[in-house]
C-alpha cells in the first residue's frame, strides 16, 4: 500500500514523517560520523604499512595498499551514493519519489566491503587456527558460508538492483525473507569464525596465566587483542541490524549504513595490528608453544625477553 493512499489518517502520515526523518539523521549524520572514522583508521593503516614496509615484500606491501584502497574506495561510494539518493528522494522528488539507479551502487559498495571483511576474517581464521589439527574440518563451515554468500548476494543484487525494488519498503515477503537469509549467512559466518578465534586466544591466555605469568598472558591475549583479532564489534553490529530489520525498527537504516562502515574499519583494525608486528602470524602459536614448554623446564627471563621481541 503506497504512502498516497494513507494520507487521510494522521497518525501514519505523522509516523512515516518521523520514520524519514530518522532515516535522514541516521544515514547522514550517524553514517556521516562513522565514514569520516573509517577515513581516518584507513589513512593510520594506510601509512603503518608504509612506514614499517621492510618488514614485508614489495608484493606483499603492494597488495596490503591495494587492500586498503579498496576499502576505503567502497565505503566512500556507498557514503556518496546514499547521500546522492536522500538528496534526490527528499528534496529533488520530494512529491514523487523516483527509484535511483545509485541504489545499485549502495548495494554493491555495501556488499563487496562485505565480501573484503569475511574474506580477510577466513584467512585471520586460517592463521590462528593453521596449525591446528581439527583447522580442516573447522575451515569448511566458514568457506561454504562465504560461497553461499556470494550467491546469495549475486540474487539478492539482481532482485531488488535490476527490478527497481527498494528493500525496506516494498519487497514481497519471499523477497523479505531472501533478502533476510543474505544477512543470516553473514552473521552465521562472523559468530562462528569470531567465536573460534577469540576462544583460541582465550584458550593461550589461560595456560599463560598457569605456566608463564599473567604479565605475558595480558602482552600475547589480552581482552582488547581479542576482541580486535576475533573482529568482534563487527558481530555485534550484524546482531543489531539483523534485529532491527527483522522488528521493522525504523533504526535499521542507519544500523545498516553503520554496519558498512565497520565492516570496512574492523579489517583495518587487524591490518594496524600487522603492521605494527603484533598481530598473531603463522609463527606465533609455535612462539608460544615453544615458550610455555620451556616454562614447565624451567624458563629464564632471558629466554622470555627474547619470545617478546620476536613478537615485535
Amino acid at each position: 500500500m503506497s504512502l498516497a493512499s494513507r494520507a487521510y489518517d494522521p497518525t501514519l502520515l505523522l509516523s512515516a514523517e518521523d520514520s524519514a526523518s530518522l532515516q535522514i539523521t541516521g544515514e547522514l549524520l550517524i553514517g556521516g560520523i562513522f565514514y569520516g572514522f573509517m577515513t581516518a583508521v584507513a589513512g593510520i593503516c594506510a601509512h603503518s604499512i608504509i612506514q614499517t614496509r621492510q618488514r614485508r615484500t614489495r608484493r606483499r606491501l603492494w597488495l596490503f595498499l591495494m587492500y586498503i584502497a579498496a576499502l576505503w574506495t567502497l565505503g566512500t561510494a556507498e557514503m556518496g551514493s546514499i547521500t546522492s539518493v536522500m538528496i534526490g528522494t527528499y528534496v529533488l522528488h520530494s512529491q514523487r519519489p523516483q527509484v535511483s539507479p545509485i541504489r545499485m551502487v549502495v548495494n554493491g559498495a555495501a556488499w563487496l566491503a562485505m565480501l573484503l571483511g569475511d574474506g580477510l576474517m577466513i584467512w585471520r581464521f586460517k592463521v590462528i587456527w593453521g596449525s591446528s589439527q581439527f583447522f580442516r574440518y573447522l575451515v569448511l563451515p566458514p568457506v561454504l558460508l562465504y560461497l553461499a554468500n556470494v550467491v546469495i548476494g549475486v540474487f539478492t543484487a539482481i532482485i531488488f538492483n535490476m527490478t527497481g525494488q527498494d528493500v525496506w519498503t516494498d519487497a514481497e515477503v519471499s523477497e523479505e525473507q531472501f533478502f533476510t537469509a543474505y544477512w543470516m549467512v553473514s552473521l552465521s559466518l562472523n559468530v562462528y569464525i569470531t567465536t573460534l578465534i577469540a576462544g583460541r586466544l582465550y584458550a593461550y591466555r589461560r595456560r599463560f596465566e598457569a605456566n608463564i605469568g599473567s604479565v605475558h598472558a595480558m602482552h600475547y591475549t589480552s581482552i582488547g587483542t581479542m576482541l580486535v583479532e576475533s573482529c568482534a564489534a563487527l558481530v555485534m553490529f550484524t546482531i543489531v541490524l539483523a534485529a532491527t530489520y527483522l522488528t521493522n525498527n525504523p533504526a535499521e537504516y542507519m544500523i545498516c549504513v553503520v554496519l558498512v562502515q565497520v565492516q570496512i574499519i574492523v579489517p583495518l583494525m587487524v591490518m594496524i595490528r600487522i603492521s605494527h608486528g603484533i598481530a598473531w602470524d603463522m609463527t606465533t602459536v609455535s612462539l608460544v608453544e615453544n615458550a610455555i614448554d620451556r616454562a614447565l623446564g624451567g624458563v629464564t627471563q632471558h629466554e622470555l625477553k627474547i619470545l617478546d621481541d620476536s613478537m615485535g
